[in-house]
């Protein structure tokens, strides 16, 4: 650069040079704003013109990839509704993601067969890839109460590559809900050669193990499943897989845990504790001070809902201010709320609860103070669970000896000594406030595992030959990571010789094989 001295001798840079050069920064970045404007709202009327938003619709996200780089994510809602539509396409506008929410009028419709739903499915596709139903080869149907879910993948070998090509979900009344692009992946290599099955079968009788366990079984995950607490026989290791070129693989060896798991005391299970009349009384929201301002299943899981507290003098922020990135979108949020929970949606029991809301109290608890609140919280929230709740020793290093802000408790659930699964509960309570900042509990009713048998029909042996008996092993493809990068290996995999789904559990008192849904 060309330099200029002052008086005493001393060199100083063109000040001019750099204001210019501010300026073209300045200029650079408007302009890529400007572009970037444009772009979006060339993909909004797109996404308006492709899907049929209705007017009275609003817009409540609208992200040029500040969040997913190299995507535009738009999300219009129904207003006074939680019906929604959200849309994203790649910066070349080609269609990633779209999901609309079911209005309850749809279930009313009448129902078309499966095979005018999958034609509906391969119309949606090719009318924004032509090229795709080609290209993904592969096409597998899975009915589900309210629908199909198509997937059209590529294939190398004849078998399906995961997480290639795309998804539809179509409801039964003929309208496409959902649907995720995946993309064309690169096709692997065959191996170099195979271990035949035998092997596979000989891993399955000789190295397999059984542990057992209460294990819910929810409808959406195992197929007879029916969402009840059941006493089953796991695999050890619990997916019986094998590499196909080079045969199963020794068994990895467990870490275990070094934590003591202890019991709660007589004392403290058998304590009592005064009724709880609300929500708000039993997580300490102090209806004086907070208000509710939305209960919703936006942010909750399937048969859940969420209910979210506001302080009654809050500021509410507009919602019609220009930025509606997604990072945008959920600290406005944050900025509104002070606490939330999720609830079970057909009881109303607490399942998991939190604080945002930062506030420091007087008192000084100890260790031993905060968990006597945090059990006689529990004995309020989970009264059936208490008997079965261990807690674990180990405390959080957060500052050596000193008091620490928050005690994070966990507790494990244990019948006759069998594990249960779920089964942790975590317990958070600030030590200056006593109050409950966090839980998180079981999705699943109690009640159901309080009464679940315990006390196994089958021997492991007995177990085991049936797990064998109705076990076969086939090839497929798994993707996995090395070393950062996609690839894909291709194993054996042991699934149920009629069902053909993956075998995962056996019923300790029926006997019955128990496999896991395949979704797609």
């Amino acid at each position: 650069m060309w330099m200029k001295q002052d008086e005493h001798g001393n060199q100083h840079g063109n000040q001019g040079d750099k204001t210019k050069g501010f300026r073209r920064l300045c200029t650079v970045r408007k302009q890529a704003a400007a572009d970037m404007e444009t772009a979006l709202d060339g993909l909004r009327k797109r996404a308006v013109s492709l899907f049929d938003i209705p007017s009275s619709y609003r817009l409540l996200i609208e992200d040029g990839g500040r969040h997913k780089k190299g995507k535009a994510t738009f999300l219009w809602v129904k207003p006074d509704s939680e019906e929604g539509i959200a849309v994203t396409f790649s910066s070349e506008g080609k269609l990633l993601e779209f999901t609309q929410d079911v209005p309850d009028e749809w279930d009313h419709r009448p129902v078309l067969p499966v095979d005018e739903l999958r034609r509906r499915a391969e119309q949606f596709v090719s009318s924004h890839d032509p090229k795709a139903l080609e290209a993904f080869s592969h096409v597998t149907v899975t009915t589900e109460k309210n629908g199909i879910w198509v997937h059209f993948r590529q294939e190398a070998l004849g078998l399906p590559l995961p997480l290639s090509g795309c998804r539809v979900k179509v409801h039964r009344s003929g309208a496409v809900t959902d649907f995720t692009y995946f993309g064309v992946q690169p096709l692997p290599e065959p191996p170099a050669r195979l271990v035949g099955e035998a092997v596979c079968e000989r891993f399955l009788e000789n190295d397999v193990t059984l542990r057992l366990v209460l294990k819910l079984l929810p409808e959406s995950v195992f197929a007879g499943g029916g969402g009840t607490w059941r006493l089953v026989y796991e695999p050890e290791p619990v997916c019986l897989t094998c590499s196909a070129e080079t045969g199963p693989q020794a068994k990895a060896a467990v870490d275990e845990e070094d934590v003591n798991w202890l019991p709660l005391s007589a004392e403290a299970v058998s304590a009592c504790e005064q009724g709880v009349e609300s929500l708000e009384e039993l997580i300490g929201i102090d209806p004086v001070h907070y208000e509710r301002i939305q209960q919703t299943a936006l942010f909750a899981a399937e048969n859940q809902t969420a209910v979210v507290w506001g302080r009654r003098d809050r500021v509410s922020q507009e919602p019609d201010r220009p930025y509606r990135s997604i990072g945008e979108f959920f600290l406005r949020r944050q900025e509104e709320r002070a606490a939330m929970a999720q609830l079970d949606a057909n009881t109303g029991r607490l399942l998991s609860f939190w604080r945002w809301e930062e506030e420091a109290g007087t008192l000084r608890l100890s260790r031993e103070e905060c968990l006597e609140r945090a059990v006689s919280f529990l004995r309020r929230a989970v009264p059936e669970l208490l008997p079965l709740l261990e807690l674990a020793s180990d405390v959080p290093d957060e500052g050596g000896d000193e008091r620490r802000e928050r005690e994070h408790f966990r507790f494990r659930v244990r019948r006759g000594g069998i594990p249960c699964e779920p089964g942790f509960l975590f317990v958070t309570v600030h030590s200056s406030t006593g109050r409950i900042e966090r839980f998180s509990g079981l999705d699943a009713p109690p009640n159901g595992l309080i009464h679940a048998p315990i006390i196994p029909a089958l021997p492991p042996r007995e177990a085991l030959r049936r797990l064998r008996e109705e076990t076969v092993f086939r090839l497929q493809w798994e993707q996995c990571r090395d070393g950062g990068q996609s690839l894909y290996r291709l194993q054996y995999a042991a699934i149920h010789k009629e069902s053909g789904l993956p075998v995962r559990l056996v019923d300790a008192c029926s006997g019955e094989v128990i496999c896991e849904r395949r979704h797609g």
